[in-house]
């Protein structure tokens, strides 16, 4: 009755908390629904498209550049990546995509179209079109309902997948 009971009482402080088993990570999992390829850099009216889950639930869109072979102004290739906070005068309070092959500096952050990005992931409530150009849209309101799901996690297993 006792070792339940504690077993229990471990559960529930344990979900509260976030801790866990400290080897197991939160998932999250951007799938890729439009993917434009091979455009030109001088063509910023088009953009990869995704849907963001956190625990298995979709919580936004996502906006990247068009896959340009991973270069500087590409999305990330399809892989799984660890996250883990960032803060810079830019983008105070962010998320780094670790380990992308021959890039840097990936992060989460606000914006709606490819201008707003060098080959970083941007959030938004809904898609659709700023001058001519490809973008998510509500971006604030996408960022800061990421940022409250994520609050007290140090870092994260970001699945990068193709629909």
């Amino acid at each position: 009755m006792f070792e339940s009971f504690f077993e229990f009482f471990k559960k529930i402080k344990c979900k509260n908390e976030k801790c866990g088993n400290p080897n197991s990570l939160k998932i999250v999992e951007l799938t890729r629904f439009e993917i434009p390829k091979n455009t030109p850099l001088s063509d910023q009216s088009q953009a990869t498209l995704g849907i963001l889950k956190v625990d298995n639930d979709e919580i936004c869109y996502t906006l990247e550049p068009p896959w340009r072979n991973n270069g500087k102004d590409s999305c990330i290739p399809t892989n799984e990546y660890i996250c883990t906070r960032y803060s810079s005068l830019k983008h105070p309070n962010s998320w780094l995509v670790n380990d992308v092959p021959n890039r840097s500096y990936i992060l989460f952050h606000t914006g709606n179209t490819e201008l707003d990005s060098l080959g970083c992931i941007l959030l938004g409530l809904k898609t659709g079109y700023i001058d001519k150009r490809r973008a998510v849209l509500e971006s604030q309101k996408a960022y800061k309902k990421f940022q409250n799901l994520m609050k007290g996690i140090k870092k994260f297993k970001l699945i990068i997948k193709e629909k």
